[in-house]
Protein backbone atom coordinates (compact mmCIF):
# COMPACT_ATOMS: atom_id res chain seq x y z
CA UNK A 1 0.00 0.00 0.00
CA UNK A 2 1.47 3.65 -0.68
CA UNK A 3 0.21 6.34 1.33
CA UNK A 4 1.16 9.93 0.12
CA UNK A 5 1.55 12.91 3.30
CA UNK A 6 2.22 16.62 3.01
CA UNK A 7 2.79 19.07 5.28
CA UNK A 8 4.05 22.45 4.72
CA UNK A 9 7.48 22.21 4.31
CA UNK A 10 8.12 19.26 2.22
CA UNK A 11 6.80 16.21 0.59
CA UNK A 12 6.51 12.89 2.52
CA UNK A 13 6.39 9.42 0.66
CA UNK A 14 5.95 6.24 2.28
CA UNK A 15 6.02 2.70 1.67
CA UNK A 16 4.09 0.20 3.92
CA UNK A 17 4.74 -3.38 3.15
CA UNK A 18 2.98 -6.50 5.43
CA UNK A 19 3.95 -9.94 4.73
CA UNK A 20 0.33 -11.77 5.62
CA UNK A 21 1.97 -13.77 7.94
CA UNK A 22 -0.26 -13.35 10.76
CA UNK A 23 -4.32 -12.96 11.43
CA UNK A 24 -4.57 -10.73 13.99
CA UNK A 25 -3.84 -7.03 13.74
CA UNK A 26 0.24 -6.17 13.11
CA UNK A 27 2.47 -4.03 12.70
CA UNK A 28 3.49 -3.29 9.27
CA UNK A 29 6.79 -5.57 8.66
CA UNK A 30 9.20 -3.15 6.35
CA UNK A 31 8.04 0.66 5.71
CA UNK A 32 10.11 2.69 3.14
CA UNK A 33 10.79 6.46 3.23
CA UNK A 34 11.98 8.61 0.57
CA UNK A 35 14.69 11.00 1.61
CA UNK A 36 14.35 14.41 -0.57
CA UNK A 37 18.32 15.87 0.25
CA UNK A 38 19.75 12.87 -1.37
CA UNK A 39 16.90 11.58 -3.52
CA UNK A 40 17.20 8.20 -2.30
CA UNK A 41 14.87 5.57 -0.95
CA UNK A 42 15.19 4.30 2.91
CA UNK A 43 14.52 1.35 5.34
CA UNK A 44 14.74 2.87 8.87
CA UNK A 45 14.57 -0.17 10.26
CA UNK A 46 17.75 -1.03 8.32
CA UNK A 47 19.79 1.22 10.29
CA UNK A 48 18.42 4.02 7.49
CA UNK A 49 20.76 1.84 4.61
CA UNK A 50 19.81 3.18 1.24
CA UNK A 51 18.03 1.48 -1.53
CA UNK A 52 18.40 2.64 -4.75
CA UNK A 53 16.41 1.75 -7.41
CA UNK A 54 15.58 3.42 -11.02
CA UNK A 55 11.87 4.01 -12.01
CA UNK A 56 9.99 0.61 -12.78
CA UNK A 57 12.71 -1.30 -11.40
CA UNK A 58 11.64 -4.32 -9.16
CA UNK A 59 12.50 -4.22 -5.49
CA UNK A 60 12.20 -7.81 -3.70
CA UNK A 61 11.07 -7.88 -0.24
CA UNK A 62 14.03 -10.47 0.54
CA UNK A 63 16.72 -6.91 -0.77
CA UNK A 64 14.79 -4.90 1.32
CA UNK A 65 15.44 -7.09 4.39
CA UNK A 66 18.31 -8.32 3.94
CA UNK A 67 17.32 -12.09 3.67
CA UNK A 68 17.60 -15.10 1.46
CA UNK A 69 14.96 -15.47 -0.80
CA UNK A 70 14.14 -18.47 0.45
CA UNK A 71 12.40 -16.76 3.43
CA UNK A 72 9.05 -16.67 1.84
CA UNK A 73 8.50 -19.90 2.96
CA UNK A 74 7.55 -17.99 6.55
CA UNK A 75 4.85 -16.15 4.31
CA UNK A 76 1.53 -17.83 4.67
CA UNK A 77 0.35 -19.05 0.95
CA UNK A 78 2.96 -16.77 -0.61
CA UNK A 79 2.84 -19.03 -3.90
CA UNK A 80 -0.65 -18.91 -4.41
CA UNK A 81 0.10 -14.99 -4.92
CA UNK A 82 3.20 -14.61 -6.06
CA UNK A 83 2.96 -14.46 -9.75
CA UNK A 84 2.18 -10.33 -11.11
CA UNK A 85 2.21 -9.06 -14.80
CA UNK A 86 3.19 -5.70 -15.45
CA UNK A 87 4.35 -4.20 -18.81
CA UNK A 88 7.78 -3.40 -19.77
CA UNK A 89 9.14 -0.36 -21.50
CA UNK A 90 7.72 -1.86 -25.18
CA UNK A 91 4.76 -2.93 -23.56
CA UNK A 92 5.43 -6.35 -23.77
CA UNK A 93 4.22 -9.26 -21.03
CA UNK A 94 6.49 -9.03 -17.86
CA UNK A 95 5.66 -11.65 -15.72
CA UNK A 96 7.93 -11.81 -11.77
CA UNK A 97 7.35 -14.34 -9.00
CA UNK A 98 9.47 -15.39 -5.95
CA UNK A 99 10.95 -18.57 -5.17
CA UNK A 100 9.15 -21.65 -4.40
CA UNK A 101 8.93 -22.17 -0.75
CA UNK A 102 10.85 -24.96 0.10
CA UNK A 103 9.56 -28.18 2.01
CA UNK A 104 10.51 -31.51 3.17
CA UNK A 105 8.88 -33.05 -0.01
CA UNK A 106 10.38 -30.25 -2.56
CA UNK A 107 13.91 -29.38 -0.66
CA UNK A 108 15.42 -26.78 -3.74
CA UNK A 109 14.23 -25.64 -7.19
CA UNK A 110 16.24 -26.16 -10.06
CA UNK A 111 14.45 -23.84 -12.03
CA UNK A 112 10.91 -22.65 -13.10
CA UNK A 113 8.98 -23.40 -16.09
CA UNK A 114 6.20 -20.73 -17.58
CA UNK A 115 2.99 -22.32 -19.03
CA UNK A 116 1.08 -19.85 -21.01
CA UNK A 117 -2.50 -20.24 -23.02
CA UNK A 118 -4.35 -18.27 -25.19
CA UNK A 119 -8.45 -18.04 -25.03
CA UNK A 120 -10.18 -21.10 -24.84
CA UNK A 121 -6.58 -23.16 -26.03
CA UNK A 122 -4.63 -26.08 -23.82
CA UNK A 123 -2.28 -25.19 -21.54
CA UNK A 124 1.37 -25.66 -22.75
CA UNK A 125 4.74 -24.56 -21.25
CA UNK A 126 6.75 -21.92 -23.46
CA UNK A 127 10.16 -21.70 -21.49
CA UNK A 128 12.07 -22.16 -18.25
CA UNK A 129 14.39 -20.03 -16.15
CA UNK A 130 17.23 -20.56 -14.04
CA UNK A 131 16.34 -21.14 -9.89
CA UNK A 132 17.36 -17.37 -9.28
CA UNK A 133 15.73 -15.63 -12.33
CA UNK A 134 12.12 -14.59 -11.02
CA UNK A 135 11.29 -12.77 -14.13
CA UNK A 136 10.27 -13.39 -17.77
CA UNK A 137 9.30 -11.30 -20.66
CA UNK A 138 7.41 -12.87 -23.21
CA UNK A 139 8.04 -10.68 -26.06
CA UNK A 140 5.45 -12.63 -28.67
CA UNK A 141 2.57 -10.60 -27.69
CA UNK A 142 2.11 -6.91 -26.22
CA UNK A 143 -0.57 -5.67 -23.50
CA UNK A 144 -3.96 -4.12 -24.81
CA UNK A 145 -5.20 -0.52 -24.08
CA UNK A 146 -8.04 -0.70 -26.50
CA UNK A 147 -10.03 -3.62 -28.69
CA UNK A 148 -9.14 -6.17 -26.81
CA UNK A 149 -9.13 -9.44 -28.85
CA UNK A 150 -7.12 -12.31 -27.69
CA UNK A 151 -7.04 -13.09 -23.18
CA UNK A 152 -3.48 -14.62 -22.38
CA UNK A 153 -3.24 -16.87 -19.41
CA UNK A 154 -0.06 -17.52 -17.59
CA UNK A 155 1.55 -19.89 -14.73
CA UNK A 156 4.52 -21.12 -13.27
CA UNK A 157 5.61 -24.07 -11.62
CA UNK A 158 9.21 -25.28 -9.97
CA UNK A 159 11.02 -28.14 -10.80
CA UNK A 160 14.17 -30.13 -9.92
CA UNK A 161 15.76 -32.70 -11.04
CA UNK A 162 17.25 -35.72 -8.57
CA UNK A 163 19.08 -39.26 -9.88
CA UNK A 164 17.51 -38.48 -13.24
CA UNK A 165 13.75 -38.34 -12.53
CA UNK A 166 11.98 -35.17 -12.60
CA UNK A 167 9.97 -33.59 -10.66
CA UNK A 168 7.45 -30.66 -11.01
CA UNK A 169 5.30 -28.25 -8.07
CA UNK A 170 1.82 -27.12 -7.99
CA UNK A 171 0.75 -24.37 -9.63
CA UNK A 172 1.30 -20.80 -8.52
CA UNK A 173 -1.67 -18.34 -9.33
CA UNK A 174 -2.83 -17.86 -12.65
CA UNK A 175 -2.61 -14.46 -14.29
CA UNK A 176 -4.16 -13.08 -17.53
CA UNK A 177 -4.14 -9.72 -19.44
CA UNK A 178 -5.87 -8.97 -22.48
CA UNK A 179 -4.01 -8.47 -25.93
CA UNK A 180 -4.79 -6.46 -29.39
CA UNK A 181 -6.84 -7.77 -31.96
CA UNK A 182 -5.60 -8.59 -35.43
CA UNK A 183 -4.27 -5.22 -37.41
CA UNK A 184 -4.46 -3.62 -33.61
CA UNK A 185 -1.67 -1.05 -32.68
CA UNK A 186 1.60 -2.60 -32.39
CA UNK A 187 0.11 -6.43 -33.28
CA UNK A 188 1.60 -8.19 -36.69
CA UNK A 189 -1.53 -10.67 -36.40
CA UNK A 190 -3.61 -11.99 -33.82
CA UNK A 191 -1.20 -9.52 -31.02
CA UNK A 192 2.18 -11.13 -31.65
CA UNK A 193 4.60 -8.48 -31.96
CA UNK A 194 7.85 -8.53 -34.29
CA UNK A 195 10.92 -7.23 -32.28
CA UNK A 196 12.44 -6.55 -34.96
CA UNK A 197 10.18 -3.67 -35.53
CA UNK A 198 11.24 -1.71 -32.12
CA UNK A 199 13.85 -0.13 -32.09
CA UNK A 200 14.07 -0.52 -28.16
CA UNK A 201 15.42 -4.11 -28.11
CA UNK A 202 17.96 -5.03 -26.32
CA UNK A 203 20.33 -7.86 -27.05
CA UNK A 204 19.32 -10.96 -24.72
CA UNK A 205 19.96 -14.64 -24.43
CA UNK A 206 17.10 -16.37 -23.34
CA UNK A 207 16.64 -19.58 -21.58
CA UNK A 208 16.88 -22.79 -23.41
CA UNK A 209 13.31 -24.75 -24.11
CA UNK A 210 12.66 -27.34 -23.28
CA UNK A 211 14.74 -27.82 -20.16
CA UNK A 212 15.66 -30.35 -18.95
CA UNK A 213 16.05 -31.92 -22.15
CA UNK A 214 16.95 -34.98 -24.11
CA UNK A 215 18.74 -34.56 -26.65
CA UNK A 216 17.59 -31.30 -27.89
CA UNK A 217 16.76 -28.36 -27.12
CA UNK A 218 15.72 -24.66 -28.61
CA UNK A 219 18.05 -21.92 -27.94
CA UNK A 220 16.86 -18.28 -28.51
CA UNK A 221 18.47 -14.78 -28.63
CA UNK A 222 18.06 -11.71 -30.07
CA UNK A 223 20.78 -8.96 -30.73
CA UNK A 224 20.27 -5.19 -30.95
CA UNK A 225 22.81 -4.27 -33.46
CA UNK A 226 24.93 -6.48 -36.14
CA UNK A 227 28.10 -7.58 -34.70
CA UNK A 228 30.28 -10.74 -34.02
CA UNK A 229 28.27 -13.89 -32.32
CA UNK A 230 29.90 -16.62 -30.55
CA UNK A 231 27.35 -19.01 -29.01
CA UNK A 232 29.31 -21.85 -27.43
CA UNK A 233 28.08 -24.61 -24.82
CA UNK A 234 30.64 -25.46 -21.72
CA UNK A 235 30.53 -28.27 -19.30
CA UNK A 236 30.85 -27.79 -15.37
CA UNK A 237 34.68 -28.16 -16.21
CA UNK A 238 34.61 -24.71 -18.23
CA UNK A 239 35.57 -27.13 -21.12
CA UNK A 240 34.28 -26.22 -24.38
CA UNK A 241 32.06 -28.60 -25.80
CA UNK A 242 30.15 -27.36 -28.79
CA UNK A 243 30.51 -24.34 -31.01
CA UNK A 244 26.58 -23.40 -31.97
CA UNK A 245 27.24 -19.89 -33.68
CA UNK A 246 30.32 -18.12 -34.89
CA UNK A 247 30.06 -15.46 -37.40
CA UNK A 248 28.54 -11.59 -38.13
CA UNK A 249 25.33 -11.17 -38.10
CA UNK A 250 22.63 -8.76 -38.61
CA UNK A 251 20.61 -6.91 -35.61
CA UNK A 252 16.94 -9.26 -34.97
CA UNK A 253 15.68 -12.43 -33.13
CA UNK A 254 17.15 -16.27 -33.19
CA UNK A 255 16.66 -19.66 -32.84
CA UNK A 256 18.78 -22.63 -33.27
CA UNK A 257 18.52 -26.33 -32.38
CA UNK A 258 21.40 -27.81 -30.05
CA UNK A 259 22.01 -31.58 -30.57
CA UNK A 260 23.34 -33.22 -27.34
CA UNK A 261 23.59 -36.76 -28.49
CA UNK A 262 26.71 -37.36 -28.18
CA UNK A 263 27.07 -35.77 -24.64
CA UNK A 264 26.54 -37.37 -20.98
CA UNK A 265 23.68 -36.37 -18.72
CA UNK A 266 24.82 -33.62 -16.66
CA UNK A 267 24.67 -29.41 -16.27
CA UNK A 268 25.82 -27.28 -18.77
CA UNK A 269 26.22 -23.32 -19.62
CA UNK A 270 25.93 -21.66 -23.23
CA UNK A 271 26.91 -18.46 -23.01
CA UNK A 272 26.44 -15.49 -25.38
CA UNK A 273 29.10 -13.19 -26.43
CA UNK A 274 28.11 -10.41 -28.69
CA UNK A 275 31.21 -7.74 -29.06
CA UNK A 276 31.16 -6.52 -25.05
CA UNK A 277 27.97 -8.27 -23.87
CA UNK A 278 28.21 -12.00 -22.39
CA UNK A 279 25.23 -13.71 -20.75
CA UNK A 280 25.02 -17.25 -19.62
CA UNK A 281 22.71 -19.96 -18.97
CA UNK A 282 22.46 -23.14 -17.37
CA UNK A 283 20.23 -26.40 -19.22
CA UNK A 284 20.15 -29.80 -17.84
CA UNK A 285 21.13 -32.66 -20.17
CA UNK A 286 19.05 -36.01 -18.68
CA UNK A 287 19.33 -39.33 -20.50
Amino acid sequence: MLLNKEDKKQKKIFFYLDYRDCNSTCQFDISIKYDNINGLYYAPQLTFNYVHFNEGAILTHWDIDNCSPRCVHDLPDFWQNCLVIIPDENNHVHLVWGPYPFDANFPQADGYKIFRKVDNSDWGPITTTDNDIFEFIDDDFIIASMRTWHYLYYKIAAYYTENNNYHQSGFSNTCYVETPPQGGVGSKRGGYFNSKNSKNFSTTLYQNYPNPFNPTTNIKFQIKEKGYVRLKVFNMLGREVAVLVSEIKEPGKYTLQFNANNLPSGIYIYSLKVNDFIQNHKMILLK
